[in-house]
């Protein structure tokens, strides 16, 4: 704001506070409004990449407030955490921020309006390519994304290269060392459990004394699971729990799923990994 007067630092000084709470009078109303629209940001949403870089206006606002983690809240209280990096004084939300391409379906793109409210939440709404607001899907109760943090940096990495292919998440190769596949079927996509005959590379991946397993998808958001282990007719185990609201979530139809060690897997033809 160098070389500006008073009356617009004092604007911006406003603008970029906290809402009024309640106000009282028509002239709070109109500051409220105004607050909302200088805190609106629009990034695109490209299907082709998992990582967004903010507008530098953003940076600009409120740079000092920026934080490891951030959560995109839409209008049927859906929320999506993303994880933040901070490159080159550029602000990008890298892992999760995927997760939106199959939750509101979308296929060509979309433009994405982030409303900075506090402590890096955001109220988000979308537009396709055609400008046609893309209305949020209703859960009840509405659907959380919580990213897996395993091996994540608590503070930001300078060294990471400011390009959005390059930070996007994908999942580590060497997670990879067992894998199977397994063939959908409408119980496993309508009852809440996946269902899977315990034997050969299961065995080696799910140990029969365990409780509970982390599905991991391709976004990098974490899915806490249930397991529950059976005899009759043979022996098998049931992943259940959140599985039910990952189907739900990504819009998972009959097809093939692939799984790998630690929790890891990949459905086929769709590119989801859970």
């Amino acid at each position: 704001m160098e070389g500006r007067g008073i009356e617009a630092l004092l604007s911006y000084h406003c603008l970029t506070g906290p809402l009024l709470k309640n106000p009282a009078s028509s002239f709070g109303n109109v500051v409220n409004k105004y607050c909302v629209k200088f805190k609106t940001y629009i990034a695109e949403s490209d299907v082709e990449e998992g990582a967004v870089m903010l507008p530098n206006m953003f940076t600009n606002d409120f740079g000092d407030q920026v934080q490891r983690f951030a959560t995109l809240i839409d209008a049927k209280s859906n929320q999506f955490e993303v994880l933040v990096e901070r490159i080159d004084g550029s602000v990008f939300f890298s892992k999760g921020w995927k997760s939106l391409r199959d939750f509101y379906g979308i296929s060509l793109g979309a433009w994405v309006s982030f409303i900075f409210v506090d402590h890096m939440k955001f109220v988000i709404k979308l537009k396709d390519r055609f400008g046609k607001v893309i209305k949020p899907p209703v859960f009840e109760p509405p659907m959380h994304f919580m990213i897996d943090k395993t091996n994540v940096q608590t503070t930001f990495d300078p060294n990471l290269p400011p390009f959005t292919p390059l930070i996007s998440y994908h999942h580590d190769v060497n997670n990879f060392q067992i894998e199977f596949v397994k063939k959908l079927t409408e119980f496993d996509l309508a009852k809440g459990f996946l269902v899977l005959i315990y034997e050969g590379e299961v065995m080696k991946m799910i140990d029969i004394r365990t409780t509970s397993i982390k599905l991991v998808d391709d976004c990098g958001d974490g899915w806490d699971c249930v397991l529950i282990f059976g005899s009759t007719p043979y022996q098998h185990t049931m992943i259940g729990g959140r599985w039910k609201r990952f189907v739900d979530a990504h819009k998972v139809c009959q097809g093939f799923v692939r799984g790998f060690v630690k929790g890891y897997f990949k459905r086929r033809f769709e590119d989801i990994n859970i």
